[in-house]
């Protein structure tokens, strides 16, 4: 029997794994526009998961304290990505 995971804790997981994945394609130089383009609306989406007080109660806290920290890099990626 699975366990439903918290809309914050989804968050959270997917992007521990994009974000550094997308940096580094990002610095590589072989990030594609039209990837760019899929991605930022569920960054953006998760970004605003992880900024509602009420879903990072349902995280532990040192859970928090990582979503805190991930938003704020999050939150400065879509424009990182869009320049060239």
């Amino acid at each position: 029997k699975m366990a439903i995971m918290p809309p914050a804790q989804a968050s959270l997981e997917r992007l521990t794994q994009r974000l550094p994945l997308l940096q580094q394609l990002k610095i590589a130089g072989t990030l594609q526009p039209a990837v760019v383009a899929k991605l930022l609306p569920a960054l953006k989406t998760d970004v605003q998961m992880l900024g509602d007080d009420k879903l990072l109660e349902q995280l532990p806290e040192p859970k928090r304290a990582q979503a805190r920290k991930l938003r704020e890099e999050a939150t400065k990626l879509p424009e990182q990505l869009s320049q060239p």
